[in-house]
């Protein structure tokens, strides 16, 4: 299979199950040079110039590191990787122009290199206490992307003995001690979770739990979100089942017996459903993405469930004031099979990007530095920016009411310097027009309606502050992110570190400056927020933890 420098597949950071001795094997024929660095125990030369058949890991802590295998038609670098430290610790010059079996054993944490199934390198033992195999095919941005061909690659749980690297493809590999076995052929590239063909390496967490999940009844922008939680789902139970909100629920829990119901939203879905859902003892859980800005609806709706998840942190107190028992905070996260670095066409490179809708707070804010953002590479897209005082102004650097797709956003990141992330506001009076007795009013649990218009029906108005799904996506295309500061932020990022933010139209002109110029930096902080966000945040975290928390906890 051919890769062209912008694929790759993410079977799983790292396989923690797989350390210190193992080995991988695999074929290649690349097509592309590769930066020939200098062996060493410190420091971070895989940054750039590499072209990484098995993508560097991060092993998250400083005693743990991810091993990475660049090659190139000048020859093989094996590098590790964990927090600041990329260093080479085996690099082999050699012209490389066609097929090639490369085998790279570790042993006890020493790399040995052999080619076509001859010896040609040992490498320097590495100092951290453990290092992984890792499971990215292909590289990612910013460390660099393969390009050339790619077939067989297996994954060994323990090292391979002299005697059994073999050149020859067509003779018959025992099975035993195999980890891990990827036939790219040609065609298309497989999907994240693999071509396996002699087992599942990321195996399911709850192998005998049936999850039926109920879906929000929405489109845009639930209809994304809802896809990226079903595939979670699937890698995470036995059984899944999928219906709507209009669907005789009963009768199809009945029929399957699920172990929970999980609700998304559930602004569609008549209450008194519910409620016959747990007359049958089903347990009944709703997880809100959208909080505090529809909380005179949410107050109504989530009282009837036996286990609440809110994607907003100031959100607990008040579902637990509201009577709910058991009240946890799960934001919200990212789907790598979306959002994922890759090189994209040059319609899609600016030096500033916002993608979003105009609601006050942002209209205001891109008000105050129109002046400065009129000389810029800048794309605003979204609803309703012809509400800016300065929309003339703009107007060409504007798409307006233009929606786009999750797989198009992910494209403009990753032509994008920097993202602007500004967070919705959740006080703005113009937001909450219409509502204020709403907190008195009386209403059906049955027949409950969005407001239009992004109007928020927040008569408490509670404060948000947590992060938005955009915080998370932008990281996980490897793009650097410039955001408003939340709370909670300290929570998922290191400011300063992986993310940076700003305070005021001034202190946003002075860093975009700073980091337009500041790429080096730039590049590194983009590296950091992207292994943090596979490492911690996607749905496949967020879904694990809340079966997790449900089945542990008894309804009370």
């Amino acid at each position: 299979m051919y890769f062209a420098g912008k694929e790759n597949m993410v079977i799983s950071t790292i396989f923690e199950e797989v350390s210190n001795s193992f080995a991988y094997e695999f074929y290649v024929k690349p097509t592309a040079s590769i930066q020939l660095v200098q062996e060493s125990y410190t420091g971070v030369t895989g940054i750039k110039g590499q072209r990484y058949v098995i993508g560097p890991g991060h092993g998250e802590i400083k005693t743990k590191a991810g091993i990475g295998i660049s090659v190139g038609t000048n020859g093989i670098a094996v590098f590790e990787h964990t927090a600041d430290h990329l260093p080479a610790l085996l690099v082999y010059p050699i012209p490389i122009n066609d097929w090639t079996h490369i085998t790279v054993v570790f042993r006890d944490k020493i790399p040995i290199l052999y080619i076509n199934g001859q010896f040609r390198r040992r490498g320097l033992r590495s100092l951290k206490q453990n290092v992984y195999a890792s499971g990215i095919f292909g590289g990612y941005d910013p460390y660099g992307f393969y390009i050339g061909f790619i077939r067989d690659i297996t994954i060994w749980s323990s090292p391979k003995l002299p005697q059994q690297i073999r050149e020859d493809e067509k003779q018959i590999v025992s099975e035993n001690g195999m980890f891990g076995y990827w036939k790219f052929d040609n065609g298309t590239l497989p999907n994240a979770t693999g071509s396996l063909i002699t087992r599942t390496i990321e195996k399911k967490l709850f192998s005998d739990i049936s999850v039926l999940f109920v879906k929000s009844g929405y489109d845009s922008p639930y209809s994304p979100l809802e896809r990226s939680i079903i595939a979670a789902l699937k890698r995470n139970v036995q059984e899944l089942h999928v219906a709507l909100p209009k669907d005789d629920l009963l009768s199809i829990a009945q029929r399957t017996k699920p172990d929970l119901v999980l609700v998304f939203c559930g602004f569609q879905l008549a209450c008194d459903k519910v409620d016959a859902l747990k007359k049958y003892g089903f347990k009944t859980v709703i997880w809100m993405t959208d909080d505090p800005y529809y909380t005179d609806i949410t107050k109504v709706i989530t009282p009837y469930y036996d286990f609440v998840f809110t994607q907003e942190i100031n959100c607990v107190s008040f579902y637990t004031s509201l009577g709910c028992k058991n009240v946890y905070h799960l934001p919200l996260a990212v789907d790598l099979n979306i959002y994922y670095p890759k090189n994209v066409d040059k319609n899609y490179n600016t030096d500033i990007l916002f993608i979003g809708n105009a609601f006050w707070n942002r209209v205001e804010f891109f008000d105050s530095i129109a002046d400065y953002l009129v000389s810029k590479n800048i794309m605003i897209s979204g609803l309703w920016w012809d509400r800016l005082k300065n929309y003339q102004l703009l107007r060409h650097k504007i798409y307006l009411n233009r929606w786009l797709s999750p797989e198009e956003t992910a494209n403009y990141y990753n032509g994008a310097k920097i993202v602007i992330n500004l967070h919705r506001s959740s006080g703005d009076a113009n937001f909450n027009r219409g509502n204020e007795g709403a907190r008195h009013s009386v209403i059906d649990p049955n027949k409950l309606q969005l407001a239009p218009d992004g109007i928020n029906q927040n008569s408490g108005k509670i404060k948000a502050l947590s992060l938005n799904p955009r915080t998370f996506e932008i990281s996980a295309c490897g793009a650097f992110q410039l955001t408003d500061e939340r709370s909670d932020l300290s929570d998922f990022y290191t400011p300063g570190y992986d993310v940076v933010t700003y305070d005021t139209s001034a202190d946003f002109v002075r860093k975009v400056e700073y980091y337009l110029t500041h790429e080096e930096e730039r590049k590194l902080m983009e590296g950091r927020a992207l292994d943090r966000i596979r490492n911690e945040h996607t749905f496949y975290h967020r879904i694990s933890k809340l079966i997790t928390i449900v089945l542990s906890e008894e309804c009370t």
